[in-house]
């Protein structure tokens, strides 16, 4: 069931079973969890943290700055929490073509990387032995 709206609880620990449609934010931990809003139940750790998650609690209502993208869940949501509300970004398949082409050089950059950095890694330890 997809989550539309979400009711926030202070807490000091999170329970080990979340409930659907509720943010729990702790002060102590300086986290929030809650479980994912398209309604596939996977836990949403977010981390408060200024190069991260700013949330934003005006007395009724909580916003979070930043938007929550569940990549490595089957579902893939990407959405905002605004005033207690989920505000859904576009689909997956609705990014731009240049996205994709993006993500596949970053991919191939980090592949590169890994082999310099084995091959440098070989060459050191032939240099060592004396080959």
């Amino acid at each position: 069931m997809t989550v539309s709206r979400i009711e926030h609880r202070f807490v000091d620990q999170v329970p080990e079973q979340p409930e659907p449609g509720v943010l729990y934010v702790s002060l102590a931990f300086r986290t929030a969890v809650h479980l994912c809003a398209c309604g596939c139940e996977g836990e949403t750790w977010l981390p408060i943290r200024p190069d991260r998650h700013h949330l934003t609690f005006d007395g009724d209502s909580i916003t979070i700055q930043g938007s929550i993208g569940n990549w490595r869940f089957p579902c893939r949501s990407h959405y905002w929490i605004r005033q207690n509300r989920i505000v859904w970004a576009d689909a997956p398949a609705e990014r731009p073509p240049w996205w994709r082409r993006s993500a596949r050089r970053a991919m191939d950059g980090a592949l590169w990387l890994r082999r310099w950095f084995r091959d440098q890694r070989a060459r050191a330890t032939r240099a060592a032995i004396g080959r």
